[in-house]
C-alpha cells in the first residue's frame, strides 16, 4: 500500500520529482519499487565517501546507463558536462529513461544540470535535506510528511515484514512460516508508529526486532552495492527467503548471487510478476542471467511470455524453435503455439503440449486451438483447464481460463453464459488482488462486447473510453480491439459518425492479416453512412490480402466483400456471403454467423428470393437465438435497407423476448437445480442463496443478502465462504449479487399464476411448500406468503376437488379439511376419508370437529 501510493505519485507526475528525506524514511525502498514500462531505470547513487569530480560523475552516470541498456553504449571516460551534451544529442534515438540520483546533495551542480534532460527522460532526485537552491517550477516535492507511513499502511506492513518491499499478491511470510508471529507486530502498530515517527525503515526495523527477524536491508542501485547498506550473507538470506516462500525477493537476489537457484525459483516467482503485470521488470531480470541459464526451458517460457506482452515476440523465434526441435517442453510449446506458431500449426502444437503435460496453461492453449476445429470439444477442454487452475490455486490462471471458457461459449452463441463467466472472471481478478492491466483490459473489453449482445448497454461508452486511455501504447492488437469495441458501442447506439474514426484508425495501422476483421468493421460503418464506393474499396483490399491464408483470415475477407456488395450488387454478393456463412458455421463463430445470415438474407430478398432469405436466417439461428434485438443494429446495416429482413425474423427476435432459462430451480416440495441443462447437487445452504437471489432479480448488496439469509445470526464471513464456493457452480454477479442470466423458478411461476387468478394451474404447479426445512428469513417469508395466497385462492373457489388437493399437500391444515368436508355432497365417496381426517386433526389440536352431515 505504501509503496504503491508513492510510486504512483512519482510516475504519475509529468515533471521531475524531489524526494527529500534520509534512507530511514524509505526513500531507497521507493526507488527500488519504481518501474515504468515506458522507460529503462537508471539509478546513480552518490555519497560523501568520494570527491565527486566531473570525470568521476561522468563515469558513474555512463556506467549506470550502459547497465540499463544492456550494452556499452556510452563512453565511461568523459566528464559529466560532455556526457550530458551527448545525451541531449541522442534524445531522438535513445529510449526514454527513468533517471534516479540519490545523494543529490553530494553534487548539487550535477543534480541541477540533470534537470535539463527533463522532457524526454523522467528524473527523480533524492536529497537528504532540502536543497539550498530554489525548487524549479513544476517539480513535485515529496518530503517527510508525504513519505510518512499512514496507519493503514503500517498495519499492512506489519502483517508482511520482509527484507524487501512485499508485493500485495505474495503470500505473507509470517502467515506461511510462523503462524501467529504477526500478532505482536499488528497489535503494537500505534506504538511502533510513534517510536518510528512514521519513518518506513525505522518502523520496519522495529517490527523485525519485535519478531526476532534479521534486520531489513535496503534495495541496492542497479547491480551496484552501497557502501553504507547493511551487509548480509547472500546465501543465508536466500535460504531464509526461500524457506519463507518469498519467491519474488528470493528470485531477485538469486539473479545476482546464484543464477542456477534463480532458475528454480522462477517456477514460482514468474507467476507473481505475471499477476502484477511486471512484464518489463521480469524481462530485464532474466536478461541478466548467464547464457546457459537463459536457454533453460522455464526461463525461455517466461522470457517468451514477457516478450509477447512487450511486443517483441519475433525476436525470440529462432531461439525457441531451436529448443523445441530438441525437447518436448510442454509449457513452452503451448506458449509457442499461441504466440509464435503459424495459425495452421496452432492446433497440432497445442495438442502435443497438452498431451505431454496437462497443466492449466497447456489445457488452456489446447482449448483455444480446438475452437478452430471442434467447438464442443473446446468447451470441454477449457472446463478442464478452469478446474485445473482452481485446484492449483493460482488466481491469475483461474481468471484467464474462466474468461477463455466464457469467450468460447460466446463464439457458440451462448451469450448469457459468456456474460456470466466474464463477470465471474473480473470479480475474481479484483478479489485476488491482481494487477495485470492488459489482462483486466482484455476482460473488460470482452464483457462490454457481450453486454451489447445481451442488451445491457448502459455506461459502455464511458467504460471503453477510459480503458483506451489507460492502455497506452503497450499492445497494438489490444489497442485495435478496444477501439473496435468502442466503435461497436457507437454503432449499437446508432452513432456511425463517432464509430468511423475509430475503425478508420485501426484500418490504417493494421498489418495485412488483420485487415480482414478490421476491414469488415469499417465496411459496416461506411455502409451505414452510405459511402458505398469507399466501402467497396476497403472490402476489395480486405478480401485480396487474405487470399491463400488460413481460413480464419479468409472468412473475414469474404464477409467484408459480401457485405459491401449486398447493397450495391446483391447478385454478385451471394457467393461471398454463402461462403462466409458456411465458413463461420463450421467451426462456429456465432456473431459472424448472425451477421453473414442477415446480409445473405438481404441479398436474397433483393434478388426476389424470399424462400432463400428465410433459409439464410434459419441457418443463422445459432448466432441469433440468444441475441438481444438491440444488437441487430450493430450487426446489420442501414435500418431502411434491412427493414424487410427484420420482418422475416420470428416475433421473439424482433421484440424483447426472454431467452431460454439457463438456471432452473424446482423448490416447491423439494430441491432440484439444473444449470445449463445439467443437474446440480447443491447443499441446502447454496439452494437458499439461489432462492433469495431469484426472489430479488435486481440484486442485493452483501449486507442485505446476509440479513435475508441469516437475520442477525452467523457471521458475514460464513456467507462469503458460501458465495465463493457457489460461484464456480453457478456464476452469479456480485456488484450487486444477482443472477445475471435467464432463470426459471417454480415458486416465481406460482406467484405469477396466482397474480393472474389461475388457481387450478397454481395448484397443479404446487408440489409442496418452498424449500421445506429452510430457515432463511426471506425463504420462510416467501414460503408462508405463497402457501397462504394459494390457500386463500382455493378457499375462495368453493371447489371441493381443489380444496382436497391442497389439503392433501398441506396435510395438517384443519380448516382446509373442514371446508373440503362441507363442500362435498352427502353421497360423495370421498366424504368418509375427509371426515376421518377432520376428526384426527381435531383430536390432535384438542378441538371439537364440525358436525358432519
Amino acid at each position: 500500500m505504501w509503496h504503491q501510493r508513492l510510486t504512483q505519485q512519482i510516475l504519475g507526475h509529468s515533471d521531475s520529482v524531489f524526494l527529500v528525506g534520509g534512507p530511514e524514511w524509505g526513500t531507497w525502498q521507493v526507488l527500488g519499487q519504481l518501474q515504468d514500462a515506458r522507460r529503462r531505470k537508471v539509478w546513480v547513487h552518490l555519497d560523501d565517501s568520494f570527491s565527486w569530480d566531473e570525470f568521476t560523475l561522468g563515469q558513474r552516470l555512463a556506467e549506470a546507463i550502459n547497465r540499463a541498456l544492456g550494452y556499452g553504449f556510452l563512453r565511461p571516460d568523459v566528464s559529466w558536462p560532455t556526457l550530458l551534451t551527448t545525451l541531449h544529442g541522442l534524445q531522438r534515438v535513445l529510449a526514454p529513461l527513468l533517471l534516479i540520483l540519490s545523494g543529490a546533495e553530494c553534487a548539487p551542480d550535477f543534480a541541477e544540470a540533470l534537470l535539463s534532460l527533463e522532457g524526454v527522460h523522467h528524473l527523480v532526485l533524492v536529497w537528504t535535506t532540502f536543497p539550498a537552491a530554489p525548487v524549479p517550477l513544476g517539480v513535485l516535492v515529496m518530503a517527510e510528511n508525504t513519505l510518512a507511513l499512514r496507519r493503514e499502511e503500517a498495519v499492512d506492513l506489519a502483517a508482511f515484514p520482509s527484507p524487501f518491499s512485499p508485493p500485495k499478491s505474495e503470500e505473507g511470510f509470517l502467515d506461511e512460516v510462523s503462524p501467529g508471529l504477526s500478532a505482536p507486530a499488528a497489535g503494537n502498530v500505534d506504538h511502533l508508529l510513534h517510536l518510528s515517527q512514521g519513518a518506513y525503515e525505522r518502523f520496519l526495523t522495529e517490527v523485525h526486532r519485535l519478531l526476532r527477524l534479521p534486520p531489513p536491508v535496503r534495495p541496492l542501485p542497479w547491480k551496484a552495492a552501497l557502501q553504507d547498506a547493511p551487509q548480509h550473507n547472500p546465501g543465508e538470506l536466500l535460504r531464509h527467503l526461500t524457506h519463507a516462500q518469498r519467491w519474488r525477493p528470493a528470485f531477485e537476489l538469486a539473479i545476482h548471487c546464484a543464477p542456477a537457484q534463480a532458475v528454480k525459483l522462477l517456477e514460482q516467482a514468474g507467476h507473481l510478476y505475471h499477476e502484477q503485470g511486471l512484464h518489463g521488470l521480469l524481462a530485464a531480470l532474466l536478461a541478466q542471467l548467464p547464457p546457459a541459464e537463459r536457454r533453460q526451458e522455464v526461463v525461455l517460457f517466461w522470457r517468451l511470455s514477457a516478450a509477447h506482452r512487450l511486443g517483441h515476440v519475433e525476436d525470440m523465434r529462432a531461439e525457441v524453435e531451436e529448443v523445441l526441435a530438441q525437447a518436448e517442453a510442454p509449457e513452452l510449446r503451448a506458449l509457442y503455439a499461441g504466440v509464435l506458431a503459424p495459425l495452421e500449426q496452432f492446433p497440432a502444437e497445442a495438442e502435443r503440449a497438452a498431451r505431454g503435460r496437462a497443466t492449466p496453461f497447456t489445457l488452456y492453449q489446447y482449448g483455444l486451438a480446438l475452437a478452430l476445429q471442434d467447438p464442443e470439444r473446446s468447451v470441454t477442454v477449457l472446463r478442464q483447464a478452469l478446474h485445473a487452475a482452481e485446484q492449483a490455486g493460482r488466481g491469475y490462471e483461474v481468471v484467464r481460463n474462466a474468461a477463455a471458457l466464457g469467450e468460447q461459449l460466446g463464439r457458440m452463441g451462448r451469450y448469457s453464459a459468456e456474460y456470466g463467466l466474464l463477470h465471474y472472471a473480473l470479480e475474481e481478478y479484483d478479489r485476488r488482488g491482481l494487477h495485470d492491466e492488459q489482462r483486466s483490459t482484455h476482460l473488460l473489453n470482452n464483457l462490454v462486447f457481450t453486454s451489447l449482445l445481451v442488451g445491457k448497454t448502459q455506461g459502455l461508452e464511458k467504460t471503453m473510453s477510459q480503458a483506451i486511455a489507460r492502455l497506452g501504447d503497450t499492445s497494438p492488437h489490444l489497442r485495435w480491439t478496444l477501439r473496435t469495441t468502442l466503435g461497436d458501442v457507437h454503432m449499437a447506439a446508432g452513432n456511425a459518425n463517432q464509430a468511423l474514426p475509430l475503425y478508420w484508425q485501426n484500418w490504417l495501422e493494421a498489418p495485412r492479416l488483420q485487415q480482414g476483421w478490421l476491414g469488415r468493421c469499417l465496411v459496416r460503418t461506411l455502409l451505414e453512412l452510405r459511402r458505398l464506393d469507399l466501402a467497396q474499396k476497403v472490402a476489395d483490399q480486405a478480401w485480396a490480402v487474405t487470399r491463400g491464408e488460413h481460413f480464419e483470415y479468409q472468412r473475414q475477407g469474404d464477409l467484408a466483400k459480401g457485405m459491401a456488395l449486398a447493397l450495391a450488387d446483391p447478385a454478385l454478393a451471394l457467393p461471398y456471403l454463402e461462403q462466409a456463412l458456411a465458413a463461420f458455421s463450421q467451426p462456429i463463430y456465432a456473431t459472424r454467423v448472425a451477421q453473414s445470415g442477415l446480409y445473405l438474407a438481404l441479398a436474397r430478398l433483393n434478388t426476389d428470393d424470399k424462400a432463400g432469405a428465410l433459409e439464410a436466417l434459419q441457418r443463422a439461428q445459432p448466432g441469433l437465438q440468444e441475441m438481444h434485438p438491440s444488437a441487430l443494429r450493430l450487426l446489420a446495416g442501414p435500418a431502411d435497407a434491412f427493414e424487410a429482413v427484420f420482418a422475416l425474423l420470428p416475433d421473439q427476435r424482433r421484440q424483447d423476448h426472454p431467452a431460454p432459462p439457463e438456471l432452473e430451480l424446482t423448490f416447491l416440495g423439494g430441491q432440484q437445480v439444473r444449470f445449463r441443462g445439467q443437474a446440480l447437487k447443491l447443499r441446502p445452504s447454496y439452494a437458499q442463496i439461489l432462492a433469495v437471489l431469484a426472489l430479488h432479480p435486481d440484486g442485493l448488496n452483501l449486507e442485505r443478502l446476509h440479513v435475508l439469509l441469516y437475520g442477525d445470526q452467523d457471521k458475514l464471513s460464513t456467507l462469503k465462504t458460501h458465495l465463493s464456493r457457489l460461484q464456480p457452480l453457478v456464476p452469479f454477479s456480485s456488484k450487486p449479487y444477482r443472477l445475471a442470466f435467464p432463470v426459471r423458478a417454480d415458486f416465481l411461476e406460482l406467484h405469477e399464476l396466482l397474480r393472474r387468478g389461475q388457481v387450478a394451474e397454481s395448484l397443479a404447479l404446487y408440489q409442496g411448500v418452498l424449500l421445506p426445512g429452510c430457515e432463511a428469513p426471506a425463504v420462510a417469508d416467501a414460503r408462508e406468503t405463497l402457501s397462504e395466497a394459494l390457500r386463500q385462492a382455493v378457499l375462495a373457489q368453493d371447489d371441493a376437488g381443489l380444496t382436497i388437493q391442497l389439503a392433501e399437500r398441506l396435510d395438517d391444515d384443519l380448516e382446509l379439511w373442514e371446508q373440503a368436508l362441507s363442500r362435498l355432497p352427502a353421497h360423495d365417496p370421498r366424504r368418509p376419508l375427509v371426515a376421518t381426517k377432520v376428526k384426527l386433526l381435531a383430536r390432535q389440536y384438542h378441538l371439537s370437529p364440525q358436525a358432519a352431515t
